[in-house]
């Protein structure tokens, strides 16, 4: 019971430092296996709960004093950030008692990296992507050289969704 909170906080917390103001590319591989591993082990509206509300929380810390239109528009960014960052957590935890095996470890990563390709044409999101913040990270670099940035969050999501 208490390992589940911790390891919510922790998320929550490694959250924070992985992309936006500060940018510790090692913590972007672990945040999103916490929260999933919190919300797998929840019961479903609660853990929903409290993985959106600490994704809200995280995006308002990461991307205040981000825009130059004001805290409104920040408080707007990160609401959006948040709810996009939300939805493989949602459809993970919707789907993955449904599937077995290594297919059960694909829901995770394929949501996030399609919402992802999504947000890489719309104005207001393109900096939330998790590959962002593994810009320090050469032999990564070359790889999204390769096979684009989208590759690296599909790694990044993938490695959280395994472990």
């Amino acid at each position: 019971m208490i390992k589940k909170w911790i390891l919510f906080i922790l998320g929550t917390i490694l959250c924070t430092f992985s992309l936006g103001r500060w940018n510790v590319a090692f913590f972007a591989w672990l945040w999103p296996a916490f929260l999933i591993d919190f919300l797998r082990s929840t019961d479903c509206k609660k853990g929903l709960l409290c993985v959106y509300a600490s994704l809200l929380v995280t995006s308002i810390i990461k991307w205040i004093g981000y825009t130059n239109g004001g805290i409104g528009l920040d408080i707007v960014y990160s609401v959006f950030c948040s709810i996009v960052s939300f939805i493989p957590f949602l459809v993970d935890r919707l789907l993955f008692k449904r599937y077995k095996g290594w297919k059960q470890t694909l829901i995770f990563p394929l949501m996030w990296v399609t919402l992802e390709s999504i947000c890489l044409y719309l104005p207001i999101a393109n900096n939330n992507i998790i590959a962002y913040s593994q810009v320090r990270i050469y032999p990564l670099i070359q790889i999204a050289s390769l096979f684009g940035t989208l590759s690296i969050s599909f790694f990044i999501t993938w490695f959280a969704s395994v472990i």
